[in-house]
């Protein structure tokens, strides 16, 4: 193994400046996005959108998006920004719409169809 070098005191205080800097480049670069989700935040709950909604969450999942975030923030109205984010969603999340029907089939649709068979084969079995 080779020696270590002794780090000497400027490189110290050059490396802090460096974090610093970098630092300070991170929060400049950030700091317009922190600002637009605020933005995102106030609109939905000023359109009387609860927290609780997936309209809500859907909202806040689209717009970590920085162009998605623009185009939300850019609609006028509540109607415009309930559109737009319903149709995102669907349009990027199609597998989560044929789940549920799929859950319907199995504890709906299944079920049902099963029941009528017992019924018919008793019907059947009583003749």
């Amino acid at each position: 193994m080779s020696p270590h070098k002794k780090v000497s005191a400027g490189s110290v205080g050059e490396s802090l400046h460096t974090v610093a800097h970098s630092l300070k480049t991170i929060q400049q670069i950030y700091a317009p996005d922190v600002s637009e989700m605020r933005s995102v935040h106030q609109l939905l709950h000023e359109d009387g959108i609860s927290e609780a909604d997936d309209d809500y969450i859907h909202a806040v999942l689209l717009c970590t998006n920085p162009l998605d975030r623009i185009a939300f923030l850019n609609f006028s109205t509540k109607e415009g920004r309930l559109k737009w984010i319903r149709m995102c969603w669907a349009e990027r999340h199609p597998a989560r719409i044929s789940l549920l029907v799929m859950n319907l089939v199995y504890m709906v649709f299944i079920p049902c169809v099963f029941h009528l068979l017992q019924n018919s084969l008793f019907l059947v079995s009583s003749l």
